[in-house]
């Protein structure tokens, strides 16, 4: 049987009372946390903070391996969902004290705002250990704001934080809140959210709750001074877009009128600041090795089956919820190539940047096959976990080192674009900010986003020094895998450093052999991405090949 309060979930509004929004949204407990102050809770709040599910996140950090070059960069998810909340009260302030425009355009319901904090407060409780790498930047995982399973978990109606919800809101409300939750922003159904979607607006999307904190968060806990601040949010509000559904867009100007300079360098000011983070910081060469290094590490572990993606959420026999039990765990792993890696991040012995190759790199090939994105492939590449390690397994092999000395690293294309989709009211038109039509703003967007592109690049990293003969062939093999230009003088030298350098060719004449070498070429190009073992393939190639008589 129902109770009372599930009888009449909220978003069916002719059945509650005002008593019984007001006291849902009644402030409880505060909470003190850098950076936002005192952050107010509901009861219904207090309890979803209480979890288990929720605690975790105290032990998860906000930047993952950044603190390896901040040391102070050890803020975590719980805070940062604290900050989200803080900050979403915050924009249903602005929204609805603006009082430059109609009171549709201002209106926020109570019952939506209990919504929109819920939401806030929520939106990182999937996260897992070290996500971003994991996800985003690597590709061992799907996104923790697009796993079905992982956010049923979580939040579905038999989760514990779901059944917090229904008890207190009903069934309906729920419903409401997991739609949201599990929206997809490239589905552009108008009949998706509709009314609700604001709410995800707020939340999640381009200038929303959750970029605002942790921008304000990860610069004072990586003191970079940046002090951002958001004084625009005082011209947010609401608008049906041409498909029908209720969004959040910063009003630059009135009809037919001039712009306000203020708040297009306030904007202006807020993507620069984006940038700077992700220069500095998201970016930096060391927080990207020792990403490179975890994934790795952690690559070894799935492939072998020892843990799956559950022991990192759910109640398993592993449970590896956090990021300190994770490394200790990977660090005792039967997987050498694992258990070295993070031995090795734990002491801070890291591997070094071998070369970055940036898009002028790729430009030559991309001129010759124009109906190829070819830094586009080097990106679905290298964020395949499979493909990665083969990769990474080949071209160790190429110059006879071990497995896990040679990593390789190249984030999306796309990476902190979507700011620049920001909707903003220009000159009586909903546009993206990047397509608004004045000729200073344009400058500087232009100039933010190709600094932006210039931050992407194919990074090699390797544990040993090399000498210049292994640099060259891991220059040419760059080159043959990712750019369609290479030919068979990667092969060649292949063979002639394993002839000369290795122990396991045995009895093989050392002189350079015109006559077998085109035969041997051939045959390690043609298998060696069959081949389970390439070091095994190339000494078979060089003793049918090159043996003494």
């Amino acid at each position: 049987m129902m109770n009372s309060q599930q009888e009449m979930p909220l978003n069916d509004k002719q059945n509650h009372s005002d008593d019984k929004i007001e006291k849902l949204l009644k402030p409880k407990k505060t909470i003190r946390i850098a950076v936002s102050g005192d952050v107010l809770i509901t009861e219904l709040e207090r309890k979803i903070i209480d979890t288990d599910e929720f605690q975790r996140l105290r032990r998860i950090r906000q930047l993952g391996t950044a603190y390896y070059v901040y040391p102070t960069a050890v803020h975590t998810r719980f805070d940062h969902s604290l900050g989200t909340l803080h900050m979403a009260k915050a924009m249903i302030d602005a929204i609805r004290n603006n009082v430059h425009v109609s009171d549709k355009e201002s209106e926020i319901l109570k019952e939506d705002e209990v919504l929109i904090r819920l939401y806030a407060l929520i939106h990182d409780v999937p996260h897992v250990p070290y996500g971003h790498s994991f996800e985003d930047e690597l590709g061992i995982f799907k996104r923790h704001d697009n796993n079905k399973d992982r956010i049923n978990y979580f939040i579905g109606e038999d989760s514990t934080i779901g059944k917090l919800i229904i008890d207190a809101l009903g069934k309906k409300f729920h419903n409401r809140l997991f739609n949201i939750y599990n929206h997809d922003p490239e589905d552009d159904d108008p009949n998706i959210l509709k009314e609700d979607y604001y709410i995800y607006d707020i939340v999640s999307n381009t200038v929303c709750a959750d970029l605002l904190d942790y921008l304000k968060r990860d610069d004072y806990f990586c003191n970079l001074s940046l002090h951002p601040e958001f004084r625009f949010l005082k011209f947010l509000f609401l608008k049906n877009d041409k498909k029908g559904r209720r969004r959040v867009l910063i009003r630059l100007s009135e009809k037919g009128k001039e712009p306000r300079p203020d708040t297009l360098s306030d904007i202006h000011r807020l993507l620069n600041a984006r940038y700077y983070l992700a220069e500095r910081v998201y970016f930096h060469h060391a927080k990207i090795i020792t990403a490179a290094m975890l994934g790795r590490s952690m690559t070894e572990v799935v492939n072998s089956g020892d843990i799956t993606e559950e022991d990192l959420y759910a109640q398993t026999d592993k449970s590896l919820h956090t990021d300190d039990i994770l490394l200790d765990y990977l660090c005792n792993s039967n997987q050498d190539i694992a258990a070295n890696l993070a031995k090795s991040l734990r002491r801070r012995e890291l591997h070094k940047s071998f070369e970055v190759f940036d898009k002028r790199f790729f430009q030559k090939s991309q001129n010759r096959d124009h109906d190829t994105d070819v830094i586009g492939a080097v990106v679905e590449k290298v964020g395949n976990r499979e493909t990665r390690t083969r990769i990474e397994n080949s071209w160790a092999d190429f110059i006879n080192v071990e497995h896990g000395d040679i990593l390789i690293y190249a984030p999306s294309t796309d990476m902190n674009s979507k700011e620049a989709k920001m909707r903003v009211m220009w000159r009586g038109e909903q546009t993206p900010v990047a397509d608004i039509t004045n000729e200073d703003v344009s400058r500087k967007l232009e100039s933010i986003r190709q600094s932006h592109e210039n931050l992407w690049k194919l990074h090699v990293f390797v544990k040993p020094s090399l000498d210049d003969e292994q640099k060259e062939i891991i220059r040419d093999a760059v080159a043959y895998e990712f750019t369609k230009l290479g030919n068979n003088h990667l092969f060649k030298d292949v063979i002639n450093y394993w002839r000369t350098h290795s122990e396991d060719v045995q009895n093989i004449s050392k002189e350079i052999d015109h006559e077998g070498m085109p035969e041997a070429v051939k045959e390690l190009k043609n298998q060696y991405h069959k081949s389970p073992n390439l070091k095994k393939l190339i000494t078979s190639v060089i003793t049918d090949h090159f043996q003494k008589k």
